[in-house]
């Protein structure tokens, strides 16, 4: 009964915010949400490219640590607001890097995240990830590399399709 409450009050908030809300607040709820498949990689790139608008950015950050504050059973909200934070590492602004260091705290406390549904460990993704985040943010070498990687797979489609390459490398 509860499951079928939250889901109902998940639905008529997405609706609020697919009729009301600003165009960041639609992208963030659909790649935020608690259904059963992740955001696409378009999705996921539109975000990213958000993060070098000075008004966006705070919208995203706040929102993403407000994502994984959730309970256990938001899980899926919580794995998709760290695999988001791992993506702007990787593709957003340079700010993210240092923001997410900010809130390490926050990312470290997710490696004992524990969330059953019944014998099925559902929390394991998201201890997973948080430790991925973690090993990536103590490299800095690494994080140049991704990012790189990152940059050249943007400007290998951006020829294809024609859409303007975005994104830097990484300095710190």
């Amino acid at each position: 009964m509860a499951d079928l409450f939250r889901s109902a009050t998940e639905a008529a908030e997405a609706i609020r915010i697919k009729t009301r809300g600003t165009e960041i607040e639609r992208r963030l709820l659909e790649a935020l949400s608690g259904e059963n498949w992740g955001a696409s990689s378009s999705l996921l790139n539109q975000i990213a490219q958000d993060t070098y608008d000075f008004e966006k950015y705070p919208v995203i950050m706040k929102t993403i640590w407000a994502t994984m504050e959730g309970s256990g059973a938001s899980w899926r909200k919580v794995f998709k607001a760290l695999t988001l934070v791992e993506h702007l590492v990787k593709n957003g602004n340079e700010r993210v890097v240092e923001e997410t260091r900010d809130h390490m705290r926050r990312v470290r406390m997710l490696t004992d995240f524990n969330f059953f549904e019944g014998s099925i460990d559902r929390g394991s993704g998201v201890r997973e990830k948080a430790k991925n985040i973690i090993e990536l943010l103590q490299d800095n070498e690494r994080i140049r590399e991704e990012r790189g990687k990152a940059r050249q797979l943007r400007e290998k489609f951006s020829n294809i399709s024609g859409a303007p390459p975005g994104g830097g490398g990484y300095s710190g």
